[in-house]
């Protein structure tokens, strides 16, 4: 049995309007992360890692699951956004890194140091977030075209 008009006319929004709040959510972080590298604190960085992980491995996993179902392209673009994903992760890894680099400066008053790292910091912290981005709204279409599909389509064998 097909989707109905409804549940198609719900994914389409669904993805509309997360191709919207992605990148608010985005600005709205990049604000909080300069407001906490201020405060001293990381709880943003770590979260941010392990969200952007956690992002990545799923995105292999479908990539995986299309690829047994003979999907190659679009295996091929989920497998491609889980890449940008694990390269921002590891730009969120070196953000941490800065931020408690900063910390370390700030604690033994090498003020000079800090502004310099705080600005290299905060372009690695928004090249993450920005890679992230892409990678998330690019990624939307290949689970638009996963929802779509017939359940029986979908399942692995």
């Amino acid at each position: 049995m097909g989707m109905s008009y409804v549940e198609a006319a719900l994914i389409v929004l669904s993805l509309t309007v997360l191709r919207v709040l992605i990148p608010l959510l985005a600005i709205g972080f990049l604000i909080q992360e300069g407001r906490e590298v201020f405060e001293l604190r990381q709880l943003t960085s770590i979260t941010l890692f392990a969200s952007f992980y956690l992002v990545a491995g799923y995105q292999l996993a479908v990539g995986r699951t299309l690829n047994r179902m003979a999907r190659v392209e679009l295996a091929r673009e989920a497998t491609r956004n889980s890449a940008l994903m694990f390269i921002a992760t590891l730009f969120s890894a070196i953000d941490a890194a800065l931020d408690s680099l900063i910390k370390g400066f700030s604690i033994s008053h090498t003020t000079g140091l800090v502004a310099p790292i705080f600005l290299i910091g905060w372009l690695v912290n928004l090249f993450a977030v920005v890679l992230a981005v892409v990678s998330l709204i690019r990624f939307l279409p290949v689970v638009a075209v996963i929802l779509q599909a017939p359940i029986k389509e979908t399942t692995s064998e």
